[in-house]
């Protein structure tokens, strides 16, 4: 039953007025052929050059977000700390 689906009106129908859109001079393919080329090769390239705008930018985004504070030294510790004896600590042992 389903094995001619392709031959149904609706597909014949749009089979013939696909094919005839298409030019059957020579030198009217070479063109579209060419033109459909470089349409790709123009996305392409504009591709890749976005790409490398946003992979160059990202860096220069990062600088330009950081505040310009000097930060503290990594070894640093801010705050008021009291040094304990060793009989002040609770005893790790016991549980």
């Amino acid at each position: 039953m389903f094995a001619y689906w392709h031959r149904h009106p609706l597909f014949a129908h749009l089979r013939a007025r696909l094919n005839s859109s298409r030019s059957t001079h020579p030198l009217a393919r070479i063109f579209g052929a060419v033109l459909g080329f470089l349409l790709i090769a123009l996305l392409f390239v504009t591709g890749i050059f976005i790409g490398l705008v946003m992979l160059l930018a990202t860096p220069l985004l990062r600088g330009l977000r950081r505040t310009r504070q000097p930060s503290p030294a990594s070894d640093v510790i801010e705050g008021e700390f009291r040094h304990a004896q060793r009989t002040q600590l609770p005893d790790s042992n016991k549980s």
